[in-house]
């Protein structure tokens, strides 16, 4: 039975939908969903200015993107709560976004890895072949990809 889920969380439709997958899967075994937000770059993208106005968030690219993180993870928790997870966890972590998830879920030894297969920089999906492409490849565990 599978009772540990890390849902990798960029605030994207598609992941979103993994909240709500991952949440039903460990509902049945009093299990833990692990959302998980990586932080790839100290750069902010141009897509985030206007979050960012909104907000009146300030201080180093660094800084601002984790507050960002923040918020897309207070709202992933409310969703996996809603979906009916009953243990949710929350981890902000810096770093190449498929190698960072794939060390954090062989770090809780998880039973599984759900993640979107278009995340929040459709640019990234295509250069460089796809977050969930390299997660899936590498990962020790079973992956679910969400469209």
């Amino acid at each position: 039975m599978i009772s540990s889920v890390l849902v990798a969380v960029d605030g994207s439709r598609a992941a979103r939908k993994a909240i709500a997958i991952a949440s039903e899967i460990v509902k049945a075994a009093n299990g833990t969903v692990h959302l998980v937000h990586v932080v790839s770059e100290p750069q902010l993208p141009e897509a985030l200015q206007d979050f960012i106005d909104a907000e009146k968030l300030v201080g180093p690219p660094e800084k601002i993107l984790h507050q960002i993180a923040s918020h897309v993870l207070d709202d992933a928790v409310r969703r996996a709560k809603d979906s009916g997870a009953p243990n949710v966890t929350t981890e902000i972590m810096t770093g190449p976004v498929a190698r960072t998830i794939v060390a954090y879920a062989k770090h809780r030894n998880t039973d599984m890895i759900a993640i979107g297969t278009r995340g929040g920089n459709d640019l990234d999906e295509i250069l460089l072949g796809g977050v969930s492409r390299r997660v899936s490849a590498l990962a020790p565990c079973s992956c679910l990809l969400v469209k």
